[in-house]
């Protein structure tokens, strides 16, 4: 059977003499793996249209007997018949930093995800709106924080920013703030007692973390943020990483190296 798709790749692994197992993240099934024979010569068909970053029109071949013949111990995979570009993100891939803002976009979404979800479609513009607006950037952590916060929305974490997430009382402007990801959002004074990782959010921050999961990607780009609050949004999105994945992202990591944000932004 064949099925078309619309994809972004996510990565890659060698198999084989030529061939590649690709992990892309389509418009219509959510993650999805298949092969790319021959990927890795020369003169490959595909030319640049499986690289990392790419969004690519994908006609795929599923069920297809020949992949176990030639890879007898992993599960039956789908195969790559035809793959076109529609959008390369070359910018992403031309400046060090840029790149390694894509890096972390798909590394997050490739570890955060199982294959063929429900909310594919919601993920698949999620990831596209925000690799379009990698470019020229000044200040890759807004982005990033804004990112991590929708993706993680879109997966059912929702923080509850409104009001006391234990007691449900309206939160006060002057009695403080405070925010925890394991207990799913925002904590008046009174709740927090007795409760481990619990951070405390100002006024300003609060409201910043509104915007973040509310503003266009490309708007995200000119919003200004004191350093103040910046490192209370970077702890929260911290903390975000640190509760649900089980190991640290390389690409944030590498992120950190090229762009100075150990000293101004997420720790690796």
């Amino acid at each position: 059977m064949l099925y078309k798709v619309r994809a972004i790749v996510l990565g890659g692994k060698d198999i084989g003499e030529a061939d590649k197992l690709m992990t892309l993240y389509s418009e219509e099934r959510g993650k999805i793996k298949a092969i790319a024979k021959g990927v890795r010569k020369t003169r490959s068909k595909f030319g640049s249209s499986l690289e990392l970053f790419t969004l690519s029109s994908l006609l795929i071949y599923s069920k297809n007997n020949s992949s176990r013949q030639s890879y007898p111990h992993a599960p039956t995979l789908d195969i790559i018949s035809d793959a076109q570009i529609q959008n390369s993100f070359r910018n992403l891939r031309e400046n060090l930093v840029e790149f390694a803002y894509g890096n972390f976009l798909v590394e997050l979404v490739n570890r955060m995800t199982g294959e063929e979800e429900d909310d594919g479609h919601r993920i698949f513009h999620l990831l596209r709106e925000f690799l379009s607006s990698g470019r020229e950037l000044k200040n890759t952590n807004v982005l990033i924080y804004g990112f991590t916060l929708r993706f993680f929305n879109i997966l059912g974490y929702n923080p509850q920013i409104e009001k006391c997430v234990l007691c449900s009382n309206e939160i006060k402007v002057g009695k403080g703030y405070n925010f925890s990801v394991n207990q799913g959002g925002i904590l008046c004074n009174n709740c927090k007692n007795g409760k481990t990782g619990v951070l405390p959010v100002s006024a300003s921050s609060l409201q910043y973390l509104r915007q973040l999961m509310r503003i266009e990607p490309r708007s995200l780009r000119n919003l200004r943020i004191s350093l103040y609050c910046e490192r209370e949004l970077e702890d929260i999105v911290q903390d975000y990483l640190n509760f649900y994945l089980e190991r640290d992202m390389e690409s944030l990591s590498f992120l950190s190296q090229v762009s100075g944000l150990d000293k101004s932004g997420l720790k690796s």
